[in-house]
């Protein structure tokens, strides 16, 4: 069987990572083909690192380049294929082509939770209701959170061909410093907060730096800097930058943008902080619990199921990111260690990228039913 990987673009993101981890551990590693519609990516060369073959179809914004490569893509797809399309781009494109041609099989990976009308662009909501209406026709759905499931199965994707498979890490690559050795020096350390995200609304950076602010100015805690990694969390982001001036940050904020070895930046922190309004399953989340670092995150899509209720804020909330924050700045060194490794525990437990690969393989070559 040959599986044809449909993808809007090879940037840095869950999807993508999650493709590529897939892909790294997956049997029959040359059955798969990644079909980006963009050209270019940073994740790239790491795909064509590990042997896959890559094809871009070069899709800009202008109707004609999108209908070139649409037609590009029509040349390549034959009819006894399994497609695998991610994200609603992908999807939308798959769902066109299962019409076409209707003896290939359609996998379809949906990893956003919000399906409201207000925390999305106009484009993408009406692609995602559109994918609803058609959902009939996709062979599987899958969701890489249960409150993904319940928020489509409400706008009316059919339950039937669904199923849900969360995120998974690499162990090895992130489990590389002992909590013991991390936070030997918690009391008396200026502490290193980390966020790893991107500069946009849902993600809650304005609020992030906003309770950062209260911390800092109100609560009395000014001993600490936080690094954001992700794009447009840089110094070029005019906006970002009057926001951390405005709120008296200077002197705590490290922009460091877009970063290829994160790993490096987990080892580097003490907590980490996930400010979003919304999300699915977050990876970055899953990524640092392994790390063994502290986790503080808002309650959105599937973290409560992944991080205990203590360490839990509600979404938009700075007032609570705030007092929560200076409340694991003040626990005890071996509080610290404690939560560490139970974060490690957690991870190894329940999100190893190995059994995770495991049950992708099953719903890819079939074996694995679906209700």
């Amino acid at each position: 069987m040959l599986y044809y990987h449909v993808i809007v673009d090879l940037d840095i993101g869950g999807a993508e990572m999650m493709l590529l981890n897939l892909l790294k551990n997956i049997r029959d590693t040359e059955n798969h083909i990644v079909i980006s519609l963009k050209s270019k990516g940073k994740l790239l060369n790491d795909f064509k690192a590990i042997g896959i073959q890559v094809i871009e179809l070069g899709m800009t914004k202008s109707l004609i380049g999108s209908i070139r490569a649409l037609g590009n893509l029509n040349r390549l797809i034959r009819n006894d294929i399994t497609l695998v399309a991610w994200m609603y781009h992908g999807v939308a494109i798959g769902l066109l082509f299962k019409l076409i041609k209707r003896n290939i099989r359609l996998i379809s990976n949906i990893r956003h939770s919000d399906v409201g009308f207000l925390n999305n662009r106009l484009n993408t909501y009406v692609i995602l209701r559109l994918i609803g209406f058609l959902s009939n026709r996709i062979d599987t759905i899958i969701y890489n959170g249960d409150k993904a499931r319940v928020n489509h199965n409400n706008i009316g994707y059919l339950p039937q061909n669904e199923i849900v498979i969360g995120n998974g890490v690499d162990i090895s690559r992130f489990r590389t410093i002992d909590p013991k050795d991390r936070y030997t020096n918690w009391r008396n350390k200026r502490k290193k907060l980390l966020t790893v995200s991107r500069f946009h609304k849902i993600k809650g950076i304005e609020i992030l730096i906003e309770a950062l602010a209260m911390l800092k100015n109100e609560l009395g805690f000014d001993y600490f800097e936080i690094t954001l990694i992700g794009s447009a969390l840089d110094d070029g982001n005019e906006e970002l930058m009057q926001l951390i001036s405005k709120n008296n940050l200077k002197e705590n904020v490290i922009l460091h943008g877009i970063q290829d070895n994160i790993q490096y930046y987990y080892e580097q922190g003490d907590i980490f902080i996930l400010p979003s309004i919304s999300e699915a399953f977050p990876n970055v989340l899953i990524e640092a619990m392994a790390g063994g670092l502290i986790c503080i995150s808002t309650a959105v899509g599937d973290v409560p199921k992944i991080l205990g209720s203590e360490f839990l804020v509600s979404p938009g909330n700075k007032i609570e990111l705030a007092f929560k924050i200076s409340e694991i700045l003040s626990i005890s060194t071996s509080r610290a260690i404690e939560i560490g490794e139970n974060n490690q525990e957690i991870i190894q437990k329940k999100f190893d990228i190995k059994n995770i690969i495991e049950t992708y393989t099953y719903v890819l070559e079939g074996k694995h039913r679906v209700v």
